[in-house]
C-alpha cells in the first residue's frame, strides 16, 4: 500500500500538501484564538462545528491549488505568477464561502474569523513555497 502510493504521488508533493495543510489549519484556528466574538476556541471547536468549517475552507483552498496546478510545477519560476496564483485561489476561498452562506448557513467560517486567517494564510504559503 505504502509502495503504490509512494509511485502515485510522489513524495515532495505529499509533503508539500501536508504541511500546507497543517499551516492553513494553524493560521485558522490563530485566527480564531485572536477573534472576540469567540469567547474560548474549545467551544467553538467543540459545539460549534469550528474544525468543520475550517475543514471546508482548508479543502476549497487545497482544491484551488490543485486545480491551478500548483502542485503539478514545484519548482516555482516567477514569484509574481506564484503570488498571482494564490490570491485567485484565496479570492476562489472566499466566493466559495459566500456560496456556502447561501446553502448552509451554520457552516460558513465566521467572517472576522475568515478576514484574519485568509492574509495570514496567504503570507504563510507564499512564505512556504518560496
Amino acid at each position: 500500500m505504502i509502495r503504490i502510493l509512494s509511485v502515485a504521488i510522489p513524495t515532495r508533493i505529499l509533503t508539500l500538501v501536508l504541511t500546507e495543510t497543517a499551516i492553513l489549519f494553524g493560521c485558522y484556528f490563530f485566527a480564531a484564538w485572536v477573534d472576540p466574538d469567540i469567547a474560548e476556541i474549545g467551544t467553538f471547536v467543540q459545539f460549534d462545528a469550528g474544525l468543520q468549517r475550517a475543514a471546508i475552507v482548508v479543502g476549497t483552498i487545497l482544491l484551488g491549488l490543485y486545480f491551478r496546478d500548483l502542485y503539478a510545477q514545484v519548482r516555482i519560476r516567477s514569484r509574481l505568477e506564484m503570488i498571482q496564483e494564490l490570491i485567485t485561489v484565496f479570492a476562489a476561498a472566499f466566493i466559495a464561502q459566500g456560496l456556502i452562506h447561501y446553502v448552509a448557513n451554520d457552516y460558513t467560517l465566521p467572517r472576522k474569523m475568515m478576514l484574519i486567517g485568509s492574509p495570514l494564510a496567504l503570507a504563510a504559503l507564499i512564505a512556504w513555497q518560496l
